[in-house]
């Protein structure tokens, strides 16, 4: 419960969507980027991905998975209907996960050290925050 209140806390609510849907635009920015071939796929996946077309294939893949967690971020902001709790705790789900991703792309490469890690960190608030009750 302390968690809880100290995120009720330090990210307000009216925070909590531009840090969603933040985080969740350089994610998808960055994907659209290595697909369209403006960033290198070795920038991103900590530089394990070292054939190009995997790398778009991945790239593709993780779109493609970021668009349900968009719908979670519009009904946690209650711009999509109201949100069950079930919903909420997918939320949680993902605010954990979007967390526990933080020191993994602080460990990638250097774009990912720089703009990925922050990202994932606000991503990660904001996700955590949505999915507390109002």
């Amino acid at each position: 419960m302390l968690a809880v209140r100290s995120l009720c806390e330090m990210v307000p609510l009216g925070l909590a969507v531009p840090l969603a849907v933040g985080g969740l635009t350089v994610t998808m920015a960055t994907h659209a980027a290595v697909l369209s071939g403006r960033l290198p796929h070795t920038a991103v996946s900590g530089g394990r991905v070292t054939d190009p077309v995997e790398g778009r294939r991945v790239a593709a893949v993780s779109m493609c998975s970021l668009l349900p967690v968009a719908v979670l971020v519009a009904r946690g902001a209650g711009i999509a209907g109201e949100v069950s709790r079930a919903e909420r705790g997918l939320l949680g789900v993902l605010a954990v996960a979007g967390l526990a991703s933080v020191p993994v792309q602080a460990l990638g490469t250097t774009f990912e050290r720089r703009y990925m890690a922050p990202t994932a960190a606000a991503l990660a608030a904001g996700l955590g925050r949505l999915a507390i009750e109002r």
